[in-house]
């Protein structure tokens, strides 16, 4: 069901520019919210900035449950059993390089209202911190509202 646009709410809960800094693996982490304002798809929006030549990025979707965050990674295609390998998004090359990726929430996050986010983790190579590895983690949904837009 589509709802009118004057009742939708757009997510954003945009993270701000988070540092990758120390050795790999560091875990950068998105805003958390609850995943029960959510109807419909999710995505979470990275920005990533590298410099640090090796340093990989891959993402992962988390889920609170008895207050400890638990990884949700949906299986690919024809995949073998479990535990699954998370794709490389970015991959530093030893000057200064930005990419942006929209990546999809699995559809276990919606089952209930639970606090979920998306969080960043590096590989390979140790961060170099503010200015030089940095991700922005913001959230792409429609939630239906009470309220009208404005």
């Amino acid at each position: 069901m589509r709802f009118p646009q004057q009742y939708v709410q757009q997510g954003a809960f945009p993270s701000g520019s988070l540092p990758i800094s120390g050795a790999a693996p560091q875990t950068v982490a998105g805003v958390q919210f609850d995943g029960g304002l959510v109807s419909g798809r999710l995505a979470a929006l990275i920005a990533a900035s590298l410099t640090t030549s090796g340093l990989t990025l891959y993402a992962e979707w988390q889920v609170l449950v008895a207050g400890v965050w638990v990884g949700v990674t949906p299986p690919p295609l024809n995949a073998p059993p479990a535990p699954y390998a998370l794709p490389v998004f970015a991959t530093g090359t030893g000057t200064l390089a930005t990419t942006s990726v929209l990546i999809p929430a699995p559809h276990a996050l919606a089952a209930g209202n639970r606090w979920i986010r998306c969080v960043v983790i590096s590989g390979a190579e140790s961060g170099g911190g503010t200015g030089v590895d940095s991700v922005t983690i913001a959230y792409d949904f429609r939630a239906a509202t009470d309220a009208l837009a404005s």
